[in-house]
């Protein structure tokens, strides 16, 4: 009884078409779980960590600035001299920041986040008008450190 088998043409006429339908088909399904837009807060929180982090890293002090007028938050690091963010932040015209016992620079309020770890400190909250929810961010005030003695 002869074998019956399929040509290797044939094989590859399958595997091509089922390339094909899924190269159509994968695309759209994508779409399909596309995960939204971080939100405002959740971007402000990741800036506030980065700040930290960074003055950690760095071991050099670095500004948080909140600019009311021009609805941005910056992130500036020295030389503080060039006044070009190294991470700006557009606060969406649906949010209100308010701050607390912030650091004033002119007529801006802030926060430094220090290189040893420490930070001026304050309290920001972030008010959605939309749905009415508020996100508030305290920012401990740690000035100085102790180093044990050996």
């Amino acid at each position: 009884m002869p074998k019956r088998a399929f040509t290797l043409l044939e094989l590859l006429v399958v595997l091509f078409l089922i390339a094909l339908a899924s190269a159509m088909i994968f695309p759209r399904i994508g779409t399909f779980f596309h995960l939204p837009e971080r939100s405002f807060p959740q971007k402000f929180s990741a800036l506030l960590l980065r700040s930290q982090k960074l003055s950690l890293i760095e071991g050099k002090s670095n500004l948080l600035l909140f600019r009311p007028e021009e609805r941005e938050i910056w992130l500036l690091i020295p030389p503080y001299l060039q006044q070009r963010p190294f991470k700006r932040l557009k606060v969406p015209e649906r949010f209100e920041v308010k701050g607390e016992d912030l650091i004033q620079i002119d007529h801006y309020q802030g926060i430094v986040f220090f290189g040893y770890g420490g930070s001026s400190g304050g309290v920001i909250e972030l008010i959605d008008r939309e749905s009415g929810r508020r996100y508030l961010f305290k920012i401990p005030k740690v000035l100085s450190f102790v180093v044990p003695s050996s």
